[in-house]
């Protein structure tokens, strides 16, 4: 994992928050706020294309962007939001990822959060 920067920190270093995809989400669970995430998408094998991501539920208030140079390079998600909402605690979607069809499959491999301030 990455080191702490710009009041990023590793997921799972305090135990609070976990990722997982499931199917072509990204399932977030964390037991305290917050207030971003970025997250590196890598191609599980063969390359992947990646040509949308979006909020859910969980995060409809929060800009939700990516950039992947090329199928065979990782990809960054980011989730912010822009008015101070915090992702609140709990277990569900925070991102929907969307690839191009017939091309390989991703994995979150590096989470880091910004923990909400308060």
């Amino acid at each position: 994992m990455a080191a702490v920067t710009d009041g990023y920190e590793p997921a799972g270093s305090a135990r609070t928050v976990t990722v997982k995809r499931r199917g072509n989400a990204i399932v977030l669970h964390n037991r305290e706020a917050v207030r971003g995430l970025e997250l590196t998408l890598s191609p599980g094998g063969a390359p992947v294309e990646i040509i949308r991501v979006r909020p859910t539920r969980r995060t409809q208030r929060f800009t939700t962007v990516f950039h992947q140079a090329s199928p065979t390079a990782p990809a960054k998600v980011l989730v912010l939001s822009r008015d101070g909402a915090s992702i609140q605690p709990g277990h569900g979607a925070v991102v929907v990822v969307r690839t191009r069809p017939g091309v390989g499959r991703w994995k979150v491999t590096e989470v880091r959060v910004m923990k909400d301030a308060t």
